[in-house]
């Protein structure tokens, strides 16, 4: 008989931090994996040693705890008891149990009623589904979108003392909605210099909050779980602003790459993989596409999108060649984007890249403008959108632009870009200039 153990896998614990539980399933050399259970404990309430929580723990939830714990383990040993080739089971195998305990217990006992169980459920079965216009995987960025909205509605309800339902789904709950996401942005201290005292929360990021609701509601209608209908979310749409961001000019990409960072790796790194992406338009996700057997002899770089799913093959330019053999077509590991953002802004920093920049958004229906030096508005994403900007200016054709980008309309490309009208007057004088005219 297999050999069952719940355990918490960390070097350094701290006692308040809470931690995933993991599971240990092991039978001889037939089989040795792990996985989470998907739910978590403070450390502090915790016997490793024993694999279970402490008896004289005092929390909320411990009985509903310790029984979900016990009723997922007599699961499992089932499971594997009822197992009749043994050497499937690994961690994908256990992984699918105990997915698959938790969907039954779920579809159980959610009162249809009630708003966040449902949702709940909804964002759990979504991992599992395909996207029906491209046939594969759901993203992880959208079941992130779609987590980040159950949180916000989740402390909703706590900083509102109520329990959502359908019912509520109204004019009503999406004012006290829209003002609780203000005064909680507002009561965040500010981190960052994009952050601003009673600033609220921008216009744009709300919108997105809602879009994301609305989705899951229009689901519960077309599958009749909610009485709803499509008509009581009229209110439930706005307007998004577009937001203001930067590119970088040919001359600021050769500032950046005439840096010299030989004394630090961790910098030289991040640079050459902004300039690769200056030059071929790729998003920070598909970094780890750029590598030897996806690079023709012609130099093309032949990908499918993370994103979009969408295949794409991308000419190299000479500075990329350079990178990658710089690097013997083999680099170096992608950091997390955030990381690589504030390291961007470091090099930009360095590059006297400190030009003002003035930022437009809207709060609370009031539109600020904050004077930024262009540095600090440095990402990940001022590659892409840098190459796309660029080539646009130098006149190369706008579908072979979108070609290599992957949009899908001119319309979403012509947004995406950043030129000013200015720079478009002066596009048509030097088309003149080139006809004579």
């Amino acid at each position: 008989m297999a050999s069952f153990k719940y355990f918490i896998r960390i070097k350094n614990p701290k006692p308040n931090n809470s931690y995933s539980i993991r599971i240990r399933l092991t039978q001889g050399k037939i089989f040795d994996c792990s996985a989470q259970s998907l739910k978590e404990i403070k450390y502090e309430n915790w016997n490793n040693n024993k694999g279970e929580v402490k008896t004289n723990a005092v929390f909320k939830g411990k009985k509903e705890l310790v029984d979900d714990l016990k009723n997922l383990k007599l699961h499992i040993e089932l499971a594997e008891n009822n197992e009749p080739d043994k050497r499937k089971i690994d961690t994908d195998w256990l992984t699918k149990q105990i997915n698959g305990f938790y969907k039954i217990e779920k579809e159980t006992n959610v009162d249809k009623n009630l708003l966040l169980p449902q949702f709940d459920l909804y964002i759990e079965n979504y991992k599992s589904q395909t996207n029906r216009n491209t046939g594969t995987k759901i993203s992880i960025e959208t079941i992130k979108k779609q987590r980040t909205c159950y949180n916000y509605l989740k402390e909703y309800e706590e900083h509102s003392k109520t329990v959502l339902r359908f019912s509520d789904m109204n004019s009503t709950f999406v004012e006290g909605f829209i003002r609780y996401l203000n005064e909680r942005e507002r009561s965040i201290k500010p981190k960052k210099f994009e952050d601003f005292i009673d600033r609220g929360m921008s216009i744009n990021t709300i919108a997105k909050q809602f879009a994301v609701l609305k989705t899951f509601l229009i689901y519960t209608i077309d599958k009749r779980i909610s009485e709803l209908r499509k008509d009581d979310l009229k209110d439930f749409k706005f307007a998004q602003e577009e937001s203001d961001e930067i590119y970088l000019d040919l001359s600021e990409i050769e500032k950046i790459n005439n840096l010299d960072l030989s004394n630090n790796t961790t910098l030289d790194n991040v640079r050459d993989y902004f300039v690769i992406a200056s030059w071929t338009g790729l998003r920070f996700s598909d970094y780890n596409l750029l590598n030897k057997k996806n690079i023709t002899k012609e130099n093309l770089l032949n990908i499918k999108q993370t994103k979009t799913t969408q295949s794409v093959i991308i000419p190299l330019h000479k500075n990329v060649i350079t990178i990658l053999e710089k690097h013997n077509y083999n680099l170096p590991k992608v950091i997390s984007n955030q990381k690589m953002n504030d390291y961007l802004k470091t090099l930009g920093k360095m590059a006297g890249l400190n030009d003002p920049f003035v930022k437009k958004i809207t709060i609370g229906g009031e539109t600020k403008e904050i004077t930024l030096e262009k540095w600090q508005m440095f990402s990940t994403h001022t590659g892409r959108r840098s190459f796309a900007t660029n080539h646009y200016k130098l006149g190369l054709d706008t579908l072979a632009i979108m070609s290599i980008t992957g949009h899908r309309t001119e319309r979403s490309f012509l947004k995406y870009i950043k030129v000013t009208k200015e720079e478009q007057a002066k596009r048509i004088f030097d088309f003149w200039r080139k006809l004579d005219f």
